[in-house]
């Protein structure tokens, strides 16, 4: 099994990177399939809910389980998600997809940081830090590989399929320890919540602005064009600025 503090930090990573791929692509990829404003906004709310529930269930279980574990499941679902990712042209299919697409980088979000906190010691802020950074990484990268093929978003996503299932196999092979016997359990928290309203506030604050993060990224993109007149190109310039 792969322990290796260096492996393990660089594995954290570039799954985070291709959170950042997921959350860019659907408005990244929009004017080229189609997409009215309408439909983008629908993939992005699905992909959320899927992310969301993802995140609860995933955090929780990285008390309790091999985080690289938890995080070989979380690249290989969204390895297939990418993979695909209009892959067929059913609206409601891809739907689906982007449901599954949200779990996967839901339990990269609850597991990663998570993970980096029980391999090192020191510098645990800045391990975070950087790893929240490779998100805005992932989202610029898919967006300017997008501008610079000529909008071949599929390509994009089949080797991105790739080096995500790569990861996986990666994870497969390693292992990351789990929380301690410390941790309180998910109904413990969700009670300590209840009883601690400014906590339970920043909460909902950090959710409702991580959503609307997400949600100006997916829209972006569809705004400029059907609002501004931007052609393909220039409204993810757009995105790619405002990333």
């Amino acid at each position: 099994m792969i322990r290796h503090r260096g492996v393990l930090t660089g594995s954290s990573y570039l799954s985070m990177f291709f959170l950042g791929v997921g959350t860019a692509v659907i408005g990244a990829a929009s004017g080229s399939i189609g997409h009215t404003p309408y439909q983008t906004g629908l993939l992005i709310s699905v992909q959320n809910v899927g992310f969301i529930i993802s995140m609860l269930v995933s955090a929780a279980c990285a008390d309790t389980s091999d985080r690289a574990l938890l995080m070989a499941a979380a690249s290989l679902l969204l390895s297939i998600s990418f993979a695909l990712y209009y892959l067929w042209p059913d609206y409601a299919l891809n739907l689906v997809i982007m449901l599954f697409s949200g779990g996967g980088i839901g339990a990269y979000e609850g597991v990663a940081d998570a993970m980096l906190l029980g391999i090192h010691n020191r510098s645990q802020g800045l391990h975070i830090s950087v790893n929240h950074f490779f998100v805005t990484f992932g989202a610029m990268g898919i967006t300017l590989y997008l501008i610079f093929l000529q909008m071949d978003w599929r390509r994009s996503m089949v080797r991105s399929a790739i080096l995500v299932l790569a990861l996986a196999i990666l994870f497969l092979f390693s292992s990351a320890g789990r929380g301690g016997s410390e941790a309180l359990p998910l109904r413990q928290r969700a009670r300590l919540l209840r009883t601690q309203g400014v906590l339970a506030l920043f909460f909902l604050l950090a959710t409702f602005g991580i959503g609307a993060e997400l949600g100006l990224t997916g829209l972006l993109p569809g705004f400029l064009r059907d609002g501004r007149g931007y052609d393909l190109v220039s409204s993810n310039i757009g995105l790619v600025l405002f990333l």
